[in-house]
């Protein structure tokens, strides 16, 4: 008798069957879900970073003085500086501290990395008018500028246009 009560406990073949069908279907359904969250995500990030950018130009214009945004060399962080006095400016809406994004730090956008080229330079300064240099102390308008962010596969670039200084952004897959 104890023989038989033992059989009846354990799941039939079908059981098993049905159970791996469902947890097929339910992670063929969220796999849209975890790559639309990564795409928000690098979205949020880029549209963050092309904000701090046009910024960064504003600032040029209206204190009429070169403003440079520095990215860091590790890839996952980058610095406004104004260009003249090399001094981290101070955060807009922090006055204490620097205005200084580190992605690795920030909850939001962990895992992202930041590549910036402008004219195979780290660096960019906006003149006077908004112009874009490529570098810190460059005397030479940008003929190519962007910055690449990434999260596993998907990228979104962002433009700086040589000599108006407008920033676009552009996602990729």
């Amino acid at each position: 008798m104890k023989k038989l009560d033992n059989i009846g406990s354990a799941f039939t073949l079908c059981e098993m069957l049905i159970m791996i069908v469902i947890i097929a279907i339910i992670g063929i359904l969220s796999v849209p879900y975890v790559t639309e969250a990564a795409q928000s995500k690098l979205s949020s990030a880029a549209a963050m970073v092309a904000a701090d950018l046009e910024y960064a130009r504003n600032q040029a214009i209206m204190n009429q003085e070169n403003f440079t945004v520095v990215f860091g060399e590790r890839g996952d962080r980058y610095t406004y500086a104004v260009c003249d006095s090399q001094n981290v400016v101070r955060h807009p809406l922090k006055d204490e501290t620097p205005f200084e994004v580190i992605f690795d730090s920030d909850v939001r956008f962990r895992k992202i990395t930041v590549a910036a080229e402008f004219d195979s330079l780290g660096a960019i300064t906006f003149d006077y008018m908004g112009s874009p240099f490529g570098g810190v102390q460059s005397d030479e308008l940008l003929e190519d500028g962007k910055v690449v962010l990434k999260l596993n596969d998907i990228s979104v670039t962002i433009t700086v246009e040589p000599i108006t200084g407008f920033v676009t952004v552009k996602g990729q897959r």
